[in-house]
């Protein structure tokens, strides 16, 4: 039987920062792994509650039994698929695979650098005949995201193995969410597969 949001939110819960601008906190509860998403407040409510991945409910208001304790670890790939399932509910409005072109000051050092301290993944810098210097992260088997070009323009695009853990539709939402908000990309546009 589902427990009811006002029941989870008088539970007394230790939460860790994560560091993430979307989900700056996560808690172990029992065997559930919850997780605070930020809203565009004030047109949302503050945070919306997931738990083990799924919508629980909205508040604006820290409850008084919750507390913020230490760091949390790396970035759960529970809520990857939170993720997935929101992107997933959505219409889509393209076909996959995509890259996006975008602005970017940044080197490649930089960018790994800048990628590598906000996590999930782990980046490096590869050299290429055809593309110089390039960031790359491979997330999970058969998923490569890779980014080329050369500051100020740059271009990211995914790769995924058909036996891929996780879909593009989920890979799209981290990179728009998560990897370009990470580099403060400016003028972001939607462009073939390289």
């Amino acid at each position: 039987m589902p427990v009811p949001f006002s029941q989870r939110l008088g539970a007394p819960v230790a939460w860790a920062a994560t560091g993430d601008a979307f989900v700056p906190w996560l808690a172990v509860v029992g065997r559930e792994e919850w997780a605070l998403r930020l809203g565009e407040f004030p047109v949302e409510a503050l945070y919306t509650l997931y738990v083990d991945g799924l919508a629980q409910g909205e508040l604006d208001d820290w409850p008084a039994v919750w507390s913020k304790v230490g760091r949390a670890p790396a970035f759960p790939w529970s809520w990857i698929v939170a993720l997935e399932a929101r992107a997933l509910a959505a219409p889509p409005t393209r076909a996959f695979p995509v890259s996006y072109r975008f602005a970017c000051a940044l080197s490649a050092e930089e960018i790994v650098a800048r990628l590598g301290a906000a996590g999930p993944f782990d980046w490096s810098v590869r050299d290429s005949d055809d593309y110089g210097d390039y960031a790359i992260a491979r997330p999970a088997p058969g998923v490569r995201l890779r980014i080329v070009g050369a500051a100020p323009s740059w271009m990211i695009d995914l790769q995924l193995a058909p036996d891929a853990p996780t879909s593009a539709t989920v890979f799209d939402v981290v990179v728009r969410e998560r990897i370009l908000a990470t580099l403060g990309a400016r003028d972001v546009e939607v462009t073939p597969a390289l």
